[in-house]
């Protein structure tokens, strides 16, 4: 992995975060919704699955380099994506405590 091309592609790599994030804790958040979970329950859960972790996209994302189905620049893409939301979950789940009182209706218990 080429490090050294990572700061080429920091900016794309944070607005795949925000998008994968964000993309992850609607669907979820929907997902609940629909089956008339809580509120409250839907929100943490939102919370608590939303970041989006890659551990077997560099798997794969590996051999496609090495296949050369794929550009190299990917592999460093796909890997400081994996290890930033990795670090990300715990901050989202801990979010979660703070937020989650603060949006459920009194009927929600």
């Amino acid at each position: 992995m080429d490090v050294s091309q990572l700061e080429n592609y920091i900016f794309i790599a944070i607005a795949l975060i925000a998008v994968a994030t964000g993309m992850k804790f609607g669907g979820n958040m929907l997902g609940n919704l629909i089956f008339r979970q809580k509120r409250g329950k839907a929100l943490r859960s939102a919370f608590t699955l939303a970041a989006p972790r890659g551990e077997f996209s560099i798997v794969i994302v590996k051999v496609g380099v090495d296949i050369g189905a794929v550009s190299a620049f990917l592999f460093p893409l796909v890997g400081i994506i994996s290890i930033v939301t990795a670090f990300l979950s715990p901050f989202l789940i801990k979010a979660s405590d703070k937020v989650v009182p603060a949006l459920e209706r009194d009927d929600d218990v």
